[in-house]
């Protein structure tokens, strides 16, 4: 069975600062770089913690990091409220008409 991956653009701003996986590992406080190298192959999230702490690291915001994420979200939330409007609208007919 393959696992999922999770697209984002961690190893191309690492590589951009000349940063090693080790390097990281260190400014975000772990104590080794599996998890950071998890999180590169798509493998794992990050925390939010640690989100935030790469963030810093690179200098970006989340949605830098992971765009495909953001584009996903944000496509549902305005599919969200679309539907929320359109029964908020329903329901606002149907009391105008009583």
């Amino acid at each position: 069975m393959e696992l999922r991956r999770f697209p984002n653009r961690l190893k191309r701003y690492r590589r951009y600062y000349a940063f090693s996986q080790k390097k990281v590992a260190r400014l975000v406080g772990l104590k080794d770089t599996s998890a950071v190298s998890r999180w590169e192959k798509g493998v794992l999230y990050p925390s939010v913690t640690q989100l935030f702490r790469l963030c810093r690291v690179y200098n970006v915001m989340p949605h830098d990091l992971y765009s495909d994420l953001w584009s996903r979200v944000s496509q549902e939330f305005a599919a969200a409220e679309e539907d929320l409007l359109a029964q908020e609208e329903s329901f606002i007919n149907k009391l105008l008409m009583r």
